[in-house]
């Protein structure tokens, strides 16, 4: 199937009959949640009220939502760059802590207030991403600066059997999402959308259909910008898809041929990075389409959780397996970026706490994040590592909530975090942006 017989820049669009999209430039505030909350968000919301479809705006105000072109009909999903779509965040000094701003959605009429699910690094400035959602009708995610500024907006309906938004990645300059839409007999179609954003505007350029190319019953739950391609991750029977800029969607891996589930990593140039967990856990990369070949994979340990941010690379390994989920000694391991395995240089950074060597991590600016629970203190913090010794922050919540995510991102002088007041579902109460000067870095 065409998905998109138009693409638009900014506020304008063309659907395939040249005319202008359905509801084009209405008002509306919408909703979203998390990089798969299109499957599982929001059917249980509780009560709908007729105001759901204007939550969390004043009434009349005017906001230019813009509907994806060539959608089939009742396919309702718009974007935006219209900054009054927005409600403004609360903008003030953490409560508890020096060096620290954070940012407080000032919305009170939505389920799901604000989650956030990743970042970037943009410029000597963070961005992070977030969803949001209502009782009822729409949910939306959403692209801002650190300082609060909407870069891009996108909305989808609610409910069992509507076709909506999944998941969604940007790197400095590409954003991409997926659009899965309901078939016969319970399946989806899943079609892929990229684009360009810059400050005060975006533009979709790109659609690929990804009929026959996921495997039949999956979805796309994950995925990784790259300026020259995107990587994107299907479950729940697993395969990695790369899909270049210049090209068609290619299948590089899936758990069957693969050894284990497979789950990407980082888009960088013309390489996508990948992580297969199984009876071995090892990492992956295909380069240009072709598939996957081992890149890290020691004699003595298993390597798992590979970031990078094209610049440096860092990974767990983890010695002694007891059980799938344990192991006897996990460790923080690095190296300067490369796409050969026979360049890699690793070195060990420091052992990190716990068995469980599936940590959520983030890299940047030479330092790397990693959420980690203290049992002694029942609590989640998030452990921040300088790689050019070793030495170690820690960053607590506020008492009684706790991380999510280990970081949006990191800069040379700053990181992005959120707070969490878990639950079900799990939301952000505010998003911090701490200095890293303010934090005491321990030698290891």
């Amino acid at each position: 199937m065409k998905l998109l017989c138009a693409l638009f820049s900014s506020a304008l669009a063309l659907g395939c009959d040249g005319a202008g999209p359905p509801d084009a430039g209405t008002r509306d505030a919408g909703h979203d949640a998390g990089r798969d909350a299109g499957h599982d968000a929001g059917h249980d919301a509780g009560p709908g009220r007729d105001a759901g479809h204007d939550a969390g705006l004043d009434a009349g105000e005017d906001v230019a939502w813009t509907r994806v072109p060539g959608l089939p009909e009742g396919c309702v999903v718009d974007t935006t760059t219209d900054p009054a779509a927005l409600e403004p965040f609360v903008i003030e000094p953490c409560p508890d802590r020096d060096g620290c701003t954070q940012l407080v959605p000032s919305w009170d009429t939505w389920f799901i207030l604000m989650r956030v699910d990743g970042g970037v690094a943009v410029d000597g400035q963070g961005a992070f991403w977030f969803v949001r959602t209502a009782p009822v009708t729409y949910w939306e995610r959403w692209l801002v600066m650190s300082d609060g500024t909407p870069m891009f907006g996108i909305r989808s309906l609610f409910g069992e059997g509507r076709c909506r938004h999944s998941a969604f990645d940007t790197d400095v300059s590409h954003l991409g999402f997926t659009i899965d839409v309901p078939v016969a007999g319970g399946d989806l179609r899943s079609h892929f959308v990229g684009g360009r954003w810059a400050r005060g505007s975006a533009s979709l350029e790109l659609a690929r259909s990804l009929e026959g190319i996921i495997p039949s019953g999956t979805f796309v739950q994950r995925m990784r910008a790259g300026d020259v391609r995107f990587a994107l991750e299907s479950a729940p029977r697993f395969s990695i898809v790369d899909v270049p800029w210049d090209g068609e969607p290619t299948m590089i891996a899936q758990s069957a041929t693969s050894g284990g589930q497979t789950y990407v990593a980082a888009s960088i140039g013309e390489t996508v990075f990948y992580t297969v967990y199984g009876e071995h856990h090892h990492v992956r990369a295909s380069s240009r389409g072709e598939p996957g070949r081992v890149f890290l994979d020691p004699t003595d340990a298993e390597a798992v959780r590979f970031v990078t941010d094209g610049v440096d690379m860092a990974w767990v390994q983890a010695y002694g397996r007891d059980r799938h989920y344990r192991f006897e000694r996990i460790e923080l391991w690095s190296a300067p970026y490369t796409t050969r395995p026979e360049d890699v240089r690793p070195r060990r950074i420091t052992v990190l706490g716990g068995t469980n060597p599936y940590p959520e991590m983030a890299i940047g600016a030479g330092y790397v994040a990693a959420r980690e629970w203290i049992p002694d203190e029942e609590v989640t913090v998030v452990r921040v590592f300088r790689l050019a010794d070793g030495a170690r922050a820690t960053i607590y919540p506020y008492e009684g909530r706790s991380f999510r995510i280990a970081a949006a991102y990191i800069l040379p002088d700053e990181i992005g975090v959120q707070v969490s007041r878990g639950g079900t579902p799990p939301q952000d109460i505010a998003f911090l942006r701490i200095r890293l000067d303010s934090l005491t870095f321990e030698p290891p």
